[in-house]
């Protein structure tokens, strides 16, 4: 593996769903510093579960924290926006979008709700290599974002100027051998808690509090479960082709022969 030095070092524009000064966020741009340079710009607090929201009805502020770290009062994928469209924040075109150490798993069906992978992914959406990394509690951090930022410099090397987005979880240990993997499923149980205020009114938590893993000989959850890192491609364009006859049929009972 070779490094590129000195003030010509490759872009990375780093973001999470934890905050700014999360310890997973800190300690990845740490490992990534030794080859790239690294703009952090986040959400001031934590966004875990934000989705890929847009703040479209209020403002946004940026605060500056130094050199090459910022904050945004919004979701991660407003903090990706404004990095990519704001000329303050980032030197030039950023090489890569790298989104985490997520404190907590993004796996199977979690990307939809996930922050940290909306944030990778509003990056790749604007045509950029993307990559979403998060971490088991239990696994070693430090030893997570040095492998993590391994892999952002395979990224980096192989999918330089194109847009596309890679979904990494590490599991427990402090070292792993790797995985290409599709999304399982990450089944959570009580995933609804109804309760009462001291009014009587009621009031609800989503979340559950256990979780199964599913999914093919290829998923991601079989992976983690196996203490391997999966690294998932992930498509940009939802439109399905094996429910495109269904759709066509569709339209045709509506009446529509066009």
């Amino acid at each position: 593996m070779s490094y590129k030095l000195g003030m010509d070092r490759p872009l990375v524009l780093l973001s999470n769903d934890d905050g700014f000064r999360a310890t997973g966020l800190i300690t990845l741009a740490q490992a990534l510093r030794r080859q790239f340079r690294v703009v952090v710009c986040a959400p001031d607090s934590e966004q875990s579960a934000s989705s890929h929201a847009l703040s479209l009805n209020r403002p946004l502020r940026l605060t500056r924290h130094g050199e090459d770290v910022f904050s945004v009062d919004g979701t991660p994928a407003d903090s990706v926006y404004i990095a990519l469209n704001e000329p303050a924040i980032l030197p030039d075109t950023p090489d890569l979008i790298i989104s985490g150490m997520n404190h907590g798993l993004n796996l199977g069906q979690d990307v939809f709700y996930s922050g940290t992978v909306a944030a990778a992914r509003e990056g790749a959406l604007q045509g950029h290599p993307a990559l979403a990394v998060s971490a088991d509690t239990q696994c070693d951090l430090a030893a997570a974002c040095e492998d993590a930022s391994r892999l952002a410099w395979e990224i980096y090397q192989r999918h330089r100027g194109q847009a596309c987005l890679f979904n990494a979880n590490y599991p427990p240990g402090k070292a792993w051998s790797h995985r290409a993997t599709s999304a399982g499923r990450r089944v959570y149980s009580g995933g609804l808690v109804a309760r009462k205020d001291p009014r009587g009114r009621p009031y609800f938590w989503i979340g559950g509090d256990t979780v199964h893993h599913e999914g093919a000989q290829t998923s991601d959850t079989l992976a983690f479960d196996e203490g391997v890192v999966g690294v998932t491609p992930l498509i940009l364009d939802l439109w399905s082709p094996s429910l495109h006859e269904a759709a066509d049929f569709l339209c045709r009972e509506l009446g529509d022969h066009n």
